[in-house]
């Protein structure tokens, strides 16, 4: 099973990176306070491909009859405010915060794509610290 996710991950990341290397999109820029919002059409547009890319790797899992791989390729994470709150409020430097993809382990013991949060916290050492506390959609997904 770990394999499959292995492979389904390095695919995803392959299909990915062929938009990334055709997009005209500049490159991330670090904003003050307000935090700068993103043009509504232009977000939907990206989740829009995403979901599209997202199909196309579910096809191809299908095609290699690898059908029940299909929960783990996420759409999103949930993020409560709280959490994010939280976190920045025990974090040293806010610049250096860094949501970070992995694979962890779920309540059953398979492997699921997960969102974990690294950042320095307050102490003299800005000793990193992570944090875990998104929901991959599926299968924590909005009604």
């Amino acid at each position: 099973m770990m394999k499959n996710l292995l492979f389904l991950l390095a695919t995803a990341l392959f299909v990915a990176s062929q938009f990334a290397c055709g997009s005209d999109s500049k490159p991330p820029v670090s904003v003050g306070k307000p935090l700068e919002q993103m043009d509504p059409s232009k977000a939907q547009e990206a989740i829009a491909k995403w979901d599209s890319t997202r199909s196309r790797v579910i096809i191809v899992l299908d095609s290699m009859g690898h059908a029940a791989d299909s929960m783990y390729v996420v759409k999103g994470f949930h993020v409560p405010f709280k959490d994010i709150r939280s976190l920045m409020d025990n974090v040293g430097n806010d610049e250096q915060v860094f949501a970070m993809l992995a694979v962890e382990t779920d309540k059953f013991g398979k492997p699921q794509f997960s969102l974990i949060f690294q950042a320095p916290d307050t102490t003299k050492e800005r000793t990193i610290r992570y944090y875990d506390f998104t929901k991959p959609c599926p299968t924590n997904c909005p009604d």
